[in-house]
């Protein structure tokens, strides 16, 4: 390099800039430095490729829970630089597959999470060719892979453990329209209490203000009260509460997510951990591996922890 700088009477600094295609040199000094490396067999090694990846988010800001923003930072803990794109997409009609695209040049890979993937923006982005890892979606479409938490073992065990209570009657909340997570954790609901002769009901909500009576209609037959998350888990606890009756003396419930909020009402929710940051940090090596060639696609499936506090019964 010393040499080279010689020759082309410029600085050590301007070499190195030229030879590692940095920095702010004039093209004409670069040019020149370049040709002169080459005439002295100077092996000018191809920079490494930057990636440029993008995570892309269906339902509302990233910031505004604490999962999405568990996601998106162990995501970037595992991709550093290489996130180039944050978007967010609160509906398809009003978030063009365009949107995505502007200001980047070229997108290698994409995490996705927030919608299903038959979500019009992800299938955009596989059309094309783009490689994606979806969060918290398990999927049979070969072009995708999934990280995902263990939705039906984590319902599972937290329907077994209100059962080790002594309930036989129990109810799963969901708002509507059902989505593909919350229907693995009625599947993993509905196996635990078919093993044991118990009854479940499944309750549709479009809007919080059916729960009273939707929870009027089953207070004779139902004890436990399994909600698809803490959100509704802490709705739930609330309109009981307005109705008079206690919990969990009237009803155990359950959420899932471990929200901070669940963990701060009284009785505190019993839920389930999502290891949100874990997920993402996962999703992350898998989408460079994928970029890389270095993975084939699948699913990954990441294990929950019941977290046991008062609204279950538990002390």
């Amino acid at each position: 390099m010393k040499d080279i700088a010689q020759r082309a009477n410029v600085s050590l600094s301007a070499v190195s800039q030229a030879l590692r295609n940095k920095g702010t040199l004039a093209p004409e000094t670069r040019k020149k430095i370049i040709t002169i490396a080459e005439e002295m067999g100077y092996m000018i090694q191809e920079p490494e490729k930057q990636l440029r990846l993008a995570v892309v988010c269906t339902d509302g800001s990233m910031s505004s829970s604490e999962i999405y923003n568990g996601f998106y930072e162990g995501a970037k803990n595992a991709l550093g630089d290489s996130i180039c794109l944050v978007a967010v997409a609160p509906s398809p009609d009003a978030f063009p597959i365009s949107s995505i695209l502007v200001g980047a040049e070229r997108i290698d890979g994409v995490i996705f999470f927030g919608g299903e993937v038959d979500h019009p923006i992800l299938q955009a982005l596989l059309q094309l060719d783009v490689k994606c890892v979806v969060i918290n979606r398990e999927s049979s479409d070969k072009r995708v892979s999934t990280v995902s938490l263990d939705n039906h073992n984590s319902f599972y065990e937290a329907t077994s453990h209100l059962i080790e209570h002594g309930h036989t009657g129990f109810a799963y909340v969901h708002l509507e329209p059902m989505t593909s997570w919350s229907r693995l954790r009625l599947e993993g609901c509905r196996e635990a209490i078919e093993k044991n002769k118990g009854q479940l009901r499944v309750i549709g909500l479009k809007k919080y203000a059916e729960l009273e009576n939707k929870i009027r209609g089953i207070a004779a037959s139902t004890t436990a009260m399994l909600a698809e998350n803490d959100l509704v888990a802490i709705e739930i606890l609330n309109v009981i509460r307005a109705m008079g009756m206690q919990v969990p003396g009237d009803f155990a419930i359950f959420g899932c997510d471990n929200l901070s909020i669940g963990a701060s009402s009284k009785p505190a929710i019993s839920t389930i951990d999502v290891p949100a940051y874990r997920i993402g940090e996962i999703a992350g090596v898998l989408l460079r591996d994928l970029v890389n060639g270095d993975t084939s696609y699948g699913n990954l499936i990441v294990p929950g922890q019941l977290v046991l506090k008062e609204s279950c019964g538990c002390s």
